[in-house]
């Protein structure tokens, strides 16, 4: 049971990784985290809200909407400065440094989302994501990129809050953006 006193809702806001010598910005990242334990940072997760859509839509159309949508969100992790973690196979996960970049990752692809759908057997294809701020272990393991603790628990807990084309974000990462913005 989830105390509500710990989460604020904000709703619908209206690259080619890159290299650092021989490793690609997120395995560098996970390098130093892994050394450090424990580091403090914004984790974003978004899930795509209807997989019955997805499925009901045939494999083919199912893995192109599903890349489509992990294009656009690497795209925009990159663009705000975050570390992409890896695919969850109907989602994602990523990690900021500062909750600002996250939450204009997610409101840059609700918005990519409305302003140009992904078609799924004519339906359009829905975005659920959680933003939390907290400690993050990060990992390098034989499958890749990884993070885990309490903090990247509650962030999916919010995901599953946020109803489709929303962004629920917990109080915890709303008093880390600029005053002005929360």
């Amino acid at each position: 049971i989830l105390d509500s006193g710990l989460f604020a809702r904000i709703w619908v806001y209206e690259h080619p990784q890159r290299i650092l010598g021989v490793l690609t910005r997120d395995q560098a990242t996970a390098k130093t985290w892994s050394a450090q334990k424990a580091k403090q940072a914004t984790i974003l997760l978004a899930d795509i809200a209807s997989p019955s859509t997805t499925k009901g839509a045939g494999n083919l159309f199912a893995e192109h909407a599903a890349n489509e949508f992990l294009d656009r969100m690497k795209q925009s992790n990159d663009r705000n400065l975050g570390t992409f973690v890896k695919s969850t196979g109907d989602g994602a996960i990523a990690v900021f440094s500062d909750a600002q970049n996250a939450l204009d990752c997610a409101a840059e692809l609700q918005r990519s989302l409305s302003e140009r759908p992904i078609l799924v057997g004519g339906m359009p294809l829905e975005v659920r994501i959680g933003i939390h701020a907290g400690l993050v272990n990060m990992t390098q393991s034989s499958y890749g990129l990884d993070v885990f603790g309490s903090d990247v628990n509650l962030a999916a807990r919010l995901t599953d809050l946020a109803k489709p084309g929303q962004v629920a974000l917990s109080e915890t990462a709303r008093l880390a953006l600029p005053e002005d913005r929360r």
